[in-house]
């Protein structure tokens, strides 16, 4: 039953990691609603269109912008670490434990089994493979970028959240619902929708009015989710 319950484990984690695969190859635009996503095979979730002005009578703070692929590449690296690593390092205990259950059970037999070493195998091969197409998928992205038109954006940040205009129309995000957490570097400023989605903000964008941003942002998210990275 155990080992019955371990090949399903193995199969479902394979069969992901092959589709994220598919899914990275069809993928032909690297940016959606103003983000991009942590990885190649995360679910885009949904952006709340704006239905009305609920920031009406409100001061923001407007910033017009755009970003490289060197500043992408950046960004969803920090993101990963935050999100994506978490979710590997478990896929990887659970492969580990296989492949320990596995050699465990070969050793105690004392005897070479061609089905025990494929899914020993099979089980480094998909650790390996789970680091390496987070990787993938940042270059693919930031190289993506680099290679289509400069796309503009425009965003408004108010104390309750964020408005980001774009030539489909406009949506909302608010702090500690869609927006998630806030980092800062030295060059950016990078705003994680959940798990899934990054939104890439360059400070040589917001010019005179960094400070001001930061301390909108910092306020709105609160002290705790608001990381500075080197």
């Amino acid at each position: 039953m155990e080992a019955n319950n371990m090949k399903k484990t193995e199969q479902e984690l394979k069969e992901a990691v092959i589709s994220s695969e598919n899914d990275a190859e069809e993928t032909t635009s690297p940016v959606s609603h103003g983000g991009v996503t942590g990885d190649s095979y995360d679910m885009e979730p949904e952006t709340p269109e704006e239905e009305a002005d609920e920031f009406l009578g409100k001061e923001g703070i407007r910033v017009d912008y755009t970003f490289t692929g060197d500043e992408v590449r950046t960004g969803l690296k920090l993101f990963q670490k935050e999100t994506v690593y978490k979710k590997n390092i478990i896929y990887s205990l659970i492969l580990a434990a296989i492949f320990g259950v596995y050699m465990i059970g070969m050793a105690t037999q004392g005897t070479f089994n061609g089905f025990t070493a494929f899914i020993c195998v099979m089980c480094v091969s998909l650790i390996a493979l789970i680091w390496y197409l987070p990787l993938v998928h940042v270059s693919k992205t930031a190289k993506a970028i680099d290679e289509n038109p400069v796309m503009e954006f425009s965003m408004e940040i108010f104390d309750t959240g964020v408005r980001i205009r774009e030539e489909n129309g406009a949506f909302v995000l608010h702090y500690g619902k869609e927006i998630t957490k806030v980092m800062e570097t030295d060059a950016l400023f990078l705003l994680c929708a959940g798990k899934e989605r990054l939104f890439v903000v360059p400070k040589r964008c917001t010019g005179d009015d960094t400070d001001a941003v930061r301390d909108v942002l910092k306020a709105g998210i609160g002290e705790e989710k608001y990381l500075v990275k080197a």
